[in-house]
């Protein structure tokens, strides 16, 4: 994990594998750089499950609400009173201006993409 000067992590490195009896596997790898009190905004990533894997770049845009009190206003609205659907439509709220922007790097289709996406996420 990195941390900056005042104690919060601001990305990190993470990395790994198991393989089981039978001989299925996963190996990931990333490496993230965070929005200050926020999530990863850049982040490389590799992730391989059984042959099948997928490896780029990433760009995200995040909210400029800090992370922690996103999460806990997730946390009231989950267990408050309202309908499914009122909850669906304060969660979108909130989470408004996080998404994926743009990837570069391989699909677990083989194939190589560069994708942009508009503030929505829509490619």
């Amino acid at each position: 994990m990195f941390y900056n000067g005042e104690g919060d992590e601001c990305g990190g490195l993470i990395f790994g594998s198991w393989k089981d009896e039978k001989g299925n596997y996963e190996s990931t790898a990333s490496l993230t750089f965070d929005q200050y009190k926020q999530d990863q905004v850049v982040q490389m990533s590799y992730t391989e499950n059984n042959g099948e894997r997928d490896y780029g770049f990433s760009i995200y845009d995040r909210p400029a609400k800090p992370l922690p009190e996103i999460i806990e206003k997730d946390k009231e609205l989950q267990e408050s009173s309202l309908s499914r659907e009122e909850k669906d439509l304060e969660l979108d709220k909130l989470w408004e201006g996080n998404t994926s922007r743009a990837f570069m790097g391989k699909n677990q289709n083989g194939e190589v993409i560069v994708q942009l996406s508009d503030s929505k996420g829509k490619p």
